[in-house]
């Protein structure tokens, strides 16, 4: 997605940036860096006008790689502006080095087996990869499994989220909870809650605990709730899932995304559904709304506490790692049609003038190379209409 590309908040970024970001940066960074250096690889969400189509607004990813090398919160600031973006994502994954993780694509963590008659891919299998340095790439203890949840109706997130908070902490696992938007919930586990890790752990071992931990939320949610909640389980393939960073704008809302516990969520809602506004109005009268978002996020308090999830997280572990390998290397085999001795072919070319002792000998061809009865009787009764 390139920044040229024209943005609903062009105009006011500079602004945002200042007057915004210029308040709570610090204390964003702390989820940025870790002893002054970048851990995380960073993108935004941009919001852009498609004035000839259906919507008017449309959210958009902005990466690019000189992110990877963001040494402090003033080159993010200036990298905010250069891309007119605000919404700031982080991964899951801390990682060693951010560039090298930048460079996990399909086309390269790609495998493939040839057989006799088949082809078999498979991808991003790190315990089997050579490269050492991306398998120990991922900071275990700055690292985090993140679930989204989405409601319909406005109101539903707040009546519900006493249940929510209530259903998850019976899995025993540590959970923090922050608004995504005025109708949606990120709830996060730090996997500094999981003792006995090592310090370096793989992309591949990340998922796996995206994929236990999050289906067992997913399943907990969905039991207590039903269909009024939609949880997006589509981050859990991805080895660089990514999240809006506590306190960042929300691309199209323009509301902070605040932290929340058991003392502040009432007023978070409360102060949410009084500044909410649409993009058009934000527009009209930026100064008025920035410095309104920026009062609630510079005096924000919070606690987001560490307990022990060792042995709730073991156990999903063991319950799911068979099948969260399954989808985590999409794996897919493809069969080849085998080639045929020429005297065959020249037999299925004939078609209808074969003899019985041709059709015959055909028949027992295709039993020899592993052809079932029916799949026998196709070919032949095919072959006889040519």
């Amino acid at each position: 997605m390139s920044a040229a590309s024209p943005g609903a908040y062009d105009g006011i970024v500079e602004l945002i940036v200042k007057e915004y970001y210029g308040r709570v940066v610090e204390r964003i960074g702390r989820f940025l860096f870790v002893d002054g250096r970048l851990v995380r690889l960073l993108s935004f969400h941009r919001l852009v006008r498609r004035e000839s189509a259906q919507k008017m607004y449309v959210r958009r990813r902005v990466f690019d790689k000189m992110l990877c090398y963001i040494k402090s919160l003033g080159e993010l600031a200036e990298a905010m502006v250069k891309l007119k973006s605000f919404d700031l994502n982080i991964s899951c994954c801390a990682y060693w080095d951010p560039s090298l993780a930048s460079e996990i694509k399909r086309a390269r963590c790609h495998w493939v087996e040839r057989g006799k008659d088949f082809e078999k891919h498979w991808y991003f299998d790190c315990p089997i990869c050579g490269n050492d340095a991306c398998k120990r790439n991922v900071i275990s203890r700055e690292s985090f499994v993140f679930v989204d949840v989405d409601f319909e109706d406005i109101g539903h997130l707040e009546k519900l989220y006493p249940k929510i908070v209530e259903r998850l902490r019976s899995l025993n696992i540590c959970v923090w909870f922050k608004l995504s938007s005025d109708r949606g919930l990120h709830i996060l586990v730090p996997l500094k809650s999981v003792k006995n890790l090592p310090e370096r752990i793989s992309p591949y071992e990340r998922a796996l605990f995206q994929v236990a931990i999050g289906s067992e939320i997913r399943d907990a949610l969905h039991a207590e709730l039903g269909e009024r909640i939609r949880v997006d389980t589509s981050h859990f393939l991805d080895y660089n899932a990514s999240f809006r960073v506590p306190f960042a704008l929300h691309y199209k809302l323009l509301l902070p995304s605040l932290p929340l516990d058991d003392e502040n969520w009432t007023t978070a809602f409360s102060k949410i559904k009084k500044i909410r506004a649409p993009p058009e109005k934000i527009i009209s009268d930026p100064e008025v709304h920035i410095s309104s978002i920026a009062d609630i996020a510079d005096s924000w308090e919070y606690q987001w506490e560490i307990t022990d999830s060792t042995e709730a997280v073991g156990d999903l572990l063991h319950k799911y790692r068979d099948a969260a390998r399954r989808m985590l290397i999409r794996e897919s085999i493809t069969y080849r049609r085998p080639k045929h001795p020429p005297e065959i072919i020249e037999l299925l070319r004939r078609g209808p003038t074969l003899t019985q002792e041709e059709i015959s000998l055909l028949r027992e061809y295709f039993r020899s190379i592993g052809y079932d009865q029916k799949r026998i009787d196709r070919i032949i009764k095919k072959i006889a209409k040519k």
